[in-house]
This record gives C-alpha cells, sequence and structure tokens, in this order.
C-alpha cells in the first residue's frame, strides 16, 4: 500500500443505508439446548466486533448449537484472566499481547488472525505528509506515547534507521497535538486516528507499519491449550460462526455499522459516521490476497514467519507452536469460503 487518503472515505461514508435488516428465521440449533460459551472481546463493544454482533444477528452461533455470551473489554476487564480461568472459550487479542501471557504460563494457542495487519500507522497531515518511515529521520516532530517507544525502536532496526535522528514528543497518543501544530505525525491506530481528524476536517496522510516490517496479527482468536483439550469442539463451532459473521461485515459494513450503533454497542452513544469510517478503514486490516485466496482468519507459513521475526526484535522469545491453524483447517477445507 504507496499512500492512504481519507478524503473520498469520509465524502462518501456518512450516509448510513436505513432500517437494520429484519431477520427472523427457525434456526436449526433450536432443536435442541444450546451450549452456553462466552467469548471475550479485547475492547469495549464498538463496530471493531461486528463481525460477531452479525453471527449473534443472524443466528450463526445458534447454528452451531452455541448461546454466546460477547463479553467487553476495555481498561478494567483485560481478556488474559477471564480466558485463562475457563470464564471465556475463546478470547480476542493481538500477537504480541498473548505471546508474553504465554511465556508467563497462559497456555496459550492463536487460532487465527482477523487482522492480518496491525493497525498501527503513522498519520501527518495531508499537506505536510510524512509518507514513510525514512522520512522520520528528518526531523518531523513525532508524537508518541511513552508507552510505545519499543515499537519505534522496532521500526528503527526494521528499516535500518538512526533513532537517535527520530525526534519524539511525548504525547498521550491522541489527534490533538496534530491538529493543534504541536507535532508534524504521530504513531495512531488507522481505524481511529486519522478518522477523528477527519471528522474535524483535516485531511490526513497514514501510512501503516505492518507495510514497512511491523508484522503483528491483531484480532487473533486464542484459547488455553487445557480448553482445546476439553472443548475443542465448542471452540471450532464458534470461530466457524465468527468467520461466517465476518465474511458478511466484509460484504455489507452499512449493515454491520447499524446493528453496532442502534443495537449491540448502543449504550455507547457511538457516532454512526465516525463507526462508518472505521468499518471501511478495518476491510484494509481483514482482506489481503491471502485471505481471498484461504479465508477469513487464515495464518500463513510466512505471516506466522513474519509475526515471529518481528516479536523477536520486541524482546518475545516464541516459536511456531503458538500458533494452531488445525481448526481453521478442518473449518475450510480447502475452501476459501465457509
Amino acid at each position: 500500500m504507496q499512500s492512504i487518503s481519507r478524503r473520498n472515505m469520509l465524502r462518501h461514508s456518512l450516509k448510513l443505508g436505513a432500517g437494520l435488516t429484519a431477520f427472523a428465521a427457525l434456526r436449526p440449533g433450536a432443536a435442541w439446548a444450546a451450549d452456553s460459551v462466552a467469548l471475550q472481546l479485547g475492547w469495549l463493544k464498538s463496530v471493531q466486533y461486528a463481525g460477531s454482533f452479525i453471527a449473534e444477528e443472524r443466528g450463526y452461533y445458534a447454528d452451531e448449537g452455541l448461546e454466546v455470551s460477547l463479553l467487553p473489554g476495555g481498561p478494567n476487564a483485560p481478556v488474559d484472566p477471564v480466558v485463562i480461568s475457563g470464564q471465556a472459550l475463546v478470547g480476542v487479542s493481538a500477537t504480541d499481547y498473548a505471546a508474553r501471557a504465554h511465556l508467563n504460563g497462559a497456555g496459550y494457542r492463536i487460532l487465527g488472525a482477523k487482522n492480518q495487519r496491525h493497525a498501527f500507522c503513522i498519520t501527518s497531515r495531508a499537506d505536510n505528509p510524512v509518507r514513510t518511515p525514512k522520512d522520520l529521520e528528518n526531523g518531523p516532530r513525532l508524537g508518541l506515547a511513552t508507552i510505545n517507544q519499543p515499537l519505534i525502536d522496532a521500526i528503527a532496526r526494521l528499516n535500518g534507521l538512526d533513532a537517535s535522528k527520530i525526534n519524539v514528543v511525548t504525547t498521550q497518543g491522541n489527534p490533538a497535538p496534530l491538529a493543534n501544530g504541536e507535532v508534524d505525525c504521530f504513531l495512531t491506530l488507522f481505524t481511529t486516528g486519522p478518522i477523528a481528524l477527519e471528522l474535524q476536517g483535516i485531511e490526513t496522510y497514514s501510512f501503516l507499519l505492518s507495510d514497512y516490517g511491523y508484522n503483528i496479527f491483531s484480532g487473533i482468536y486464542i484459547a488455553t491449550e487445557d480448553t482445546l483439550a476439553a472443548r475443542g469442539d465448542l471452540v471450532r463451532r464458534l470461530l466457524r460462526a465468527e468467520i461466517r459473521g465476518w465474511q458478511d461485515f466484509v460484504e455489507d459494513i452499512d449493515y454491520a455499522t447499524q446493528l453496532t450503533v442502534e443495537k449491540y454497542a448502543v449504550d455507547q452513544g457511538l457516532d454512526p459516521a465516525q463507526q462508518r469510517l472505521q468499518a471501511q478503514a478495518q476491510l484494509d486490516l481483514l482482506v489481503t490476497p491471502e485471505t481471498e485466496a484461504n479465508g477469513l482468519f487464515w495464518m500463513s507459513d510466512e505471516k506466522i514467519d513474519a509475526n515471529l521475526a518481528t516479536m523477536d526484535i520486541l524482546g518475545i522469545e516464541v516459536d511456531r507452536s503458538l500458533f494452531s491453524r488445525s481448526i481453521l483447517e478442518d473449518i475450510y477445507q480447502g475452501r476459501a469460503r465457509i
């Protein structure tokens, strides 16, 4: 991806389609008692999890004989304790977080990766763009939360940069310093930071760190080895329903947005225009040539190797056994869609 501009995205995304699609069909799973399980989300409910909302709304969980509780994450609801304790059958996380927890005894396996590319990006103003990591050596002020310094150090190593030449300005990682002219660019998430600025009328330019060697899956599905041994069939059924929900997300982000803001995250007071833009941005992370060839959530050998290489630079020493593709292989059976 050479460049990412949100000008056209914003122009065509402020109007949502009318009304949620009605859905009232008898589900095959209704003939027997459903298995109750929980899916621990990685953060607060938003369009970030709309594929799961669709899986519930359209009866894909019920088709698998499941009654699924979607547990919101957030600053006071970390994923790991709920998954490790077995309260949640499966959790949603990112490779680096799961790997660190695994090294601390979580006994995780990564089963699939919703986001093939991480959302971390460098965002600048379109009229003063920072186009590549190499440009960071030329003096632009980079807004960076202190906790993310290791990430910039990793980008410097991956791209042969002199980290001492990067002009870091400590910020909280929000868009305000760029809007106010305090910095020239900042580290943010492609699905949030640029959108917030565009909605203020500020045109932006962003590049994803994944295009420059930072290969970390996010939106990964994790379960413990104990859960897989005792309840592996439930995990397979849950992932199958999730894939169906996310397939629908890719095909109709207007529906996904409305379902989110009008029902599943109505208590969050979300802005429909922002959520629609976020949903569109997510497509850049979800859909790649590899997922088109092998199916959503796929983890190719090459991508796994790239994740391991990035984690090595981050000082996280894990091996390929952290990743397990067997459930995806069983679900897809050589197809690219279910």
